[in-house]
């Protein structure tokens, strides 16, 4: 799912203009124009991992017997930006392309509960839209599997424990209102605080141990 969106900002002339019951064409600016919003997708096999490079900034890749490990860690996230295209029908059937640059991530969440799929969700703020673009051929890789909660499992100091839920969120704190003088945009989004990296299980109460960990 999706909920991407444009906002259009106006400024208001203040002035009183005498007999004036309404606001003139003549009284209002365009201002910024913002766009941004949240995707959700299932967390799968292949395909995720420029995902998560963006979400965290920094990727490594090693391979061993076929099989891929991918490590993705803190890192600058100064100059990473994705191009998100979105194929909306119109009420004719017509897919209309609206076409998102410079698309930065703001906040993000992986979830994985007992008997279901993982989840990803994305929060994006991006620079400019276009309608101009020309649709884009989706194209899916046919390897591509969902993970579940089958493949998962939870290790702490050695010790698997059953859980019913894991979630990871991030928060990447962007200063999303870097507007100039002269652009009706808002700049590149860059770090303004500290990230803020959480996490939240829902467990069994195994033993004391564990729970003196936990305190």
């Amino acid at each position: 799912e999706e909920s991407i969106e444009s906002t259009p900002e106006f400024l208001e002339n203040a002035g009183i203009i005498a007999g004036a019951r309404i606001l003139k064409s003549t009284q209002w600016t365009q201002g910024v124009q913002r766009h941004g919003g949240d995707i959700g997708l299932e967390l799968t096999t292949r395909n995720c991992g420029v995902l998560l490079q963006h979400c965290l900034g920094s990727l490594s890749t090693s391979s061993l017997a076929g099989t891929s490990t991918h490590t993705i860690t803190p890192g600058d996230l100064t100059g990473l930006g994705l191009t998100v295209q979105i194929g909306r029908p119109d009420s004719g059937g017509t897919v209309r392309p609206f076409t998102y640059a410079g698309c930065k991530v703001a906040s993000w969440e992986i979830a994985l509960a007992s008997n279901q799929n993982a989840t990803f969700g994305l929060s994006l703020v991006a620079q400019t839209q276009t309608t101009a673009t020309g649709l884009a051929t989706a194209s899916y890789t046919t390897t591509s599997d969902p993970f579940s909660f089958v493949g998962g499992s939870f290790v702490l100091a050695g010790s698997t424990l059953c859980i019913r839920s894991a979630r990871v969120a991030g928060d990447n704190k962007l200063d999303t209102d870097r507007v100039c003088v002269g652009h009706n945009y808002i700049e590149q989004p860059i770090e303004s605080d500290l990230r803020e990296l959480t996490g939240e299980l829902e467990m069994e109460f195994p033993d004391l141990i564990h729970y003196n960990r936990f305190v």
